[in-house]
């Protein structure tokens, strides 16, 4: 998920979580979603079972 994508896409990545479909609707046991700074505080997702946040380590 990107800020390229539209409100519609979006929508459609986090509908895969509900329905555990890919983008082309086939049955799948597991889903990932991976996003740069779109999905921010405030976002319900019941359907999520974790949240990552990741951040790249400086050497120092």
């Amino acid at each position: 998920m990107d800020g390229t994508m539209s409100m519609r896409e979006r929508a459609k990545l986090l509908r895969c979580l509900e329905t555990l479909t890919d983008r082309e609707g086939n049955s799948v046991d597991h889903v990932l979603i991976t996003n740069a700074r779109v999905l921010t505080e405030g976002i319900d997702v019941p359907d999520l079972d974790a949240v990552v946040f990741l951040e790249p380590r400086r050497a120092g």
